[in-house]
This record gives C-alpha cells, structure tokens and sequence, in this order.
C-alpha cells in the first residue's frame, strides 16, 4: 500500500511587503501541490489548487518607517509586483493542471489514493503476505491433483517385488479369511514378473486385486502447465533406482486409486481384522491411524545430533526449515494450537500440536517414532499431508526427512501439514522365544517386532495381540515351541534407554505365551503360504502337459479353500475388541 505525500507549501522567494493607507500588511504568496516522482508513482488523486493567501499581521515600525520612504517608489512599481503574483499563480496553476494530466494517464484500476489531510479514515495497515514461486505453487497444485485422481471409495494397498509377492499372497487370503474382503493395489517398481502377476490374478480366492507398476506411472508424471518439468524422477531408469526401496509405499500412497487405504506390508501376519479400525472413533475422526515403533536408538535417525553433539537433531532442523506456505492453499482438518512449551531449541514456522512436543522422538529419547507395518489414511480427509508427503520425494528443495526407511514420513506429513492425526494408544512391542519371566512389569523379551490392539480397552488385559511384522511369521513354531508376546502397555510411557540399562530387548514389560488359538491360526497362515508356493511350482512346472498342470492347480484351488474355511471358522470365535 502506497501512502500519500504530505502536503507542502511553495514559497516564492521573495515576500513582498507593502502598507495600505490603515496600515501596513504582509502579503505571502503560497502554492500548495504534490511532489511528482515518476519512478514511484507517489501521486495523489485530488492535490488541492494554488491559491494565493494574504497573511494579515501587522508591520513592525521598522517597516512602517520602510514603507513610508518607499511608499513614493511603490506606487510607481506596484503594477509591476502584481503583474509577477499574477504570472506566478498561472505558472502555478500550470504545474497544478500537468501533474493532474500525469495522474490521469497512469494505469491505476484498483487502488484509489487519498490525501492525508482531506481523509478522516485512519489508514489500513499493511499485510505482509509471503511471497511464494510460481514454481513451487505449480508442484503443490500437482502432487495434490495427482493423489487426489481417484476412483474407488475404500481399498488395501500391499506394496511387493518379486521375492514377497507370495508372501503378500498368503496375507490377502488370511486377510479373506477375516472377512476382510475390500479391493486390494499391489504396486510394484518393476521387479514382479508378467507371470507372477497373470498367476495370482486368476485365482478366485485372492478376491479383487489389481498389480501396477508404479514407477512407470511417477516417471511420466509432469508439472502442470509445464510438460518438460518432471514431478519424482527424470526417467524410469531413475525412478526404479530411486523407488526400488522402503520409498515405494510413499508413491504407493501418492498414486493409489483409493481415496481411504489401509497400507500393510507383506509380512504381517494378524490375529485380530484390522478392518475393524475402519469404525474406530480416531480413524472416523482424522482419516490416519499410526502405529508406534521402538524407544530405541536415541542418537540414531530422527534423534542424531546435528554436528554430532548438542540438543538439536536432524528432526528438529528440518522441521525448524519446513515452509508450510505453499501448501496452505490445500484444506486441512485444523487442530488446537500446541500448549506446551516447545523444549527444542529451534523455532518453528508451522502450528506445532503439543503430540509433537510431547513426543518421544522431539525430546530426543528415541530415533523412531512410527512403525508403518500397518497404516490407515485418507487422502480424502487429508490433502495437505497428502500433498507433503509426495513432496518429501518430489524434485523439490523440501527434501527427505531424516527416517528409517519411509516410517517416519506419514507422521512429518501429518504434523507439517498442521492437521489432525492418530496414533495407536500403545507402545509397540515384542514377539519372540527368548522371554525372562521375572514377573508382570519386569520380564524382557527379545525378539521381533508385534503390535497389540491400538485402541484402549477397560483393562491392560484386555488389549488383545493384533499382529506381528516379520519375515519370521513363516519361523515360529508356537505349536512346538512356546511363542511369547509382550501385552499391553501405553505410548506415553518411557520406561529409559536401552543403553543405560545395558539392555538390547524390551524390558519392564509383562509377557504372554501365544494361546492355542493364536497358535492354530499362525500355522493356517504359513500353511497358506506353502500352498501358495504350490501354485507357483505347478505354473513353472515345464516338464508337465497343460492339462495335468491344470488337474493339479485345481487340486492345490481345493486345499486353500478348505484350508480357508477352517480358519473362518476358528476366526468367528475371536471377540472383537472395542474401537
């Protein structure tokens, strides 16, 4: 906003003095105008016309004595002096009428200026609004349009390559056998061969399911308006060496035709339909839902020192760096400004939530913070945090946050995005052979990764274990050997580092032996798995005619189906635990 000149006056040089026969009078020629400066177009719209004023205040005697002597020579040049005032108010007035000619041929449809001392409306101070690139507005505006380019309501999203994609096969038809029976993406980079694919596609009993390859898709992506500019990567080539990671689960989400997923990796093996946490209230509610992962590695990942030492991590650099301007244009589900004080030493310029605050990870007790085994979202409900997430590996200057892998990325994106998010209400825990009882809170038990029931339930006991995330779901024994777990315990609880108490597993914890249903319905899954195998030997079998390979396709059919149906059955006999 442009603020007008103040007023000044023009003096002529010299003041003409003169006495009337009642006395003697100062006569002052004024011109009151506005200073024209091209180059800043510091103009005004109604500058008020010269005039000429006649200050009226008495002659000093000096003066009257001045006037007397000269009152002879003045009346003989008086004609002369008015004929200067007079030139001077129409050089005056001419300078008045080009400055109004100047304004009026400037080009100025939206702003109306006033003069201050003709305007009683006290001026509007001026909004500083950030100035944000084209550039960077035009990548916010894609990411969101591409993850926004959907055309079902509700799906599974299982991110493979070739060496799980049968283990990602006996996770669908365990998840069928739950009564989960939703479409199902398996996005590739690439590596899942044409005849994997065309195998898997033609069996009833894996329901719905569609593979793609997603790489191909993030390498022909574009900028809109602007065909040569690309979006994640400059070629496939480079997409499959950039993709070929943890980091396809990110562009499984950009790029899922689902508007709500729920996103599992191929090695979960469950005990409880997470399908029912589509009707949990903190899914209904922020369209995520989060696992957590260890307290672990306070000095590695997110908590590494920046320079190595000090209180400030690479997660709080980067977040202290994150721009959130550009992609406020994108709705959010807003949320309570955080209350608590921020206990990093770095300022931020987003709303900060006080779970960030809060959190293990901030307050440097841990290098993790989400176990994405498992993950609910909604792009739908979640746009910006959406849009932010794809960023993380678009070719912008955002850059990746400091992660194992892609985990932490759907909780930066939630908190950055300044929207409302969830997270299972327990800590992560444990799954293994090697347990010491030493008593409820005080046992440890090392082994691999499991999650119990994310939502709270009226008791610790009655969280029930909701699933384990290993390539061990196809080792364990439980019929054989005992199989423990860790129960329950809150999120919230920090129970120390693992370094100080010299200890690899977690500890203070209170263990369970796997039951003889949870053992039962483990080995239905590996059984799943070898029967999965089957199919697949059968396909490459060479050696064998068509129609005995088919004869003994339809034979291995009739195994997963009554293998399917019994675990259906044990299945009902679960209690459904509260969301």
């Amino acid at each position: 906003m442009r603020r007008s000149t103040p007023p000044f006056p023009l003096r002529s040089d010299k003041s003409s003095q003169l006495c009337s026969g009642s006395g003697p009078y100062t006569l002052t020629i004024l011109g009151q105008s506005r200073a024209i400066t091209a180059q800043r177009l510091a103009l005004t719209r109604s500058a008020p016309s010269p005039s000429v004023l006649v200050h009226t205040a008495p002659c000093s005697p000096a003066a009257m004595s001045e006037a007397a002597s000269m009152n002879s020579s003045l009346k003989r040049c008086s004609p002369r002096v008015f004929t200067i005032a007079l030139l001077m108010s129409l050089g005056i007035i001419a300078v008045y009428l080009d400055s109004r000619l100047a304004w009026n041929s400037l080009h100025t449809p939206t702003h109306v200026f006033h003069s201050a001392e003709r305007s009683h409306v006290p001026p509007v101070p001026v909004q500083d609004t950030p100035h944000v690139e084209p550039e960077k507005l035009q990548m916010v505006r894609t990411l969101n349009a591409i993850a926004q380019n959907t055309s079902q309501p509700r799906g599974i999203v299982i991110p493979v390559y070739e060496p799980i994609v049968k283990l990602a096969a006996s996770l669908i038809l365990e998840l069928r056998t739950m009564g989960v029976d939703a479409p199902i993406e398996m996005p590739f980079c690439g590596d899942v061969t044409p005849q994997s694919q065309e195998l898997l596609a033609s069996k009833a009993a894996l329901g719905s399911i569609r593979f793609y390859d997603v790489c191909e898709l993030a390498a022909a992506a574009t900028v809109e308006g602007d065909a040569t500019r690309k979006v994640f990567c400059e070629d496939l080539d480079a997409c499959q060496t950039k993709f070929r990671s943890f980091d396809i689960k990110v562009m499984s989400v950009v790029f899922s035709k689902f508007e709500e997923f729920m996103m599992v990796d191929a090695d979960t093996a469950f005990f409880v339909s997470p399908a029912v946490l589509w009707d949990s209230e903190k899914y209904k509610a922020t369209g995520t839902l989060l696992m957590n992962d260890r307290i672990a590695h306070e000095i590695y990942f997110m908590a590494e020192r920046v320079g190595g030492k000090g209180n400030v991590s690479f997660q709080h650099r980067f977040m202290s760096k994150f721009d959130p301007v550009p992609f406020r244009s994108l709705p959010t589900l807003e949320r309570e400004k955080a209350t608590l004080p921020n206990p990093a030493p770095v300022e931020l310029k987003f709303e900060p939530s006080d779970y960030l605050f809060n959190s293990h990870s901030w307050n440097l007790r841990t290098g993790h913070q989400v176990d994405s085994s498992l993950m609910f979202w909604s792009k739908k409900k979640q746009p910006r945090a959406t849009a932010i997430l794809g960023s993380f590996k678009a070719l912008t200057d955002v850059g990746s946050p400091p992660s194992y892998g892609d985990k932490e990325l759907y909780f930066y994106a939630a908190e950055l995005a300044e929207t409302q998010y969830s997270f299972s209400d327990h800590a992560i825990g444990a799954v293994g052979t090697d347990y010491h009882d030493n008593g409820p809170k005080n046992s440890t038990l090392c082994g691999d990764m499991a999650q119990v029931f994310p939502i709270k339930q009226a008791s610790e006991d009655d969280v029930p274990l909701f699933y384990l995330n290993s390539d061990r779901v196809l080792h364990f024994k439980p019929e054989v050997e005992p199989v423990f777990y860790m129960k329950a315990r809150m999120a919230d609880v920090y129970p120390g580092a693992f370094g100080e108490r010299r200890m690899e597993c977690p500890f203070d914890i209170t263990g369970a032996q796997f039951s003889d249903a949870e053992a039962r319905h483990l080995t239905g899954r590996q059984r799943l798995h070898d029967l999965v195998i089957e199919w697949e030997n059968i396909d490459q079998d060479s050696a064998s005619d068509p129609q005995t390979k088919e004869t003994k396709s339809s034979a291995v059919d009739g195994m997963v189906d009554e293998q399917m149906h019994q675990m259906r059955g044990a299945y009902r006999q679960v209690t459904t635990p509260n969301v």
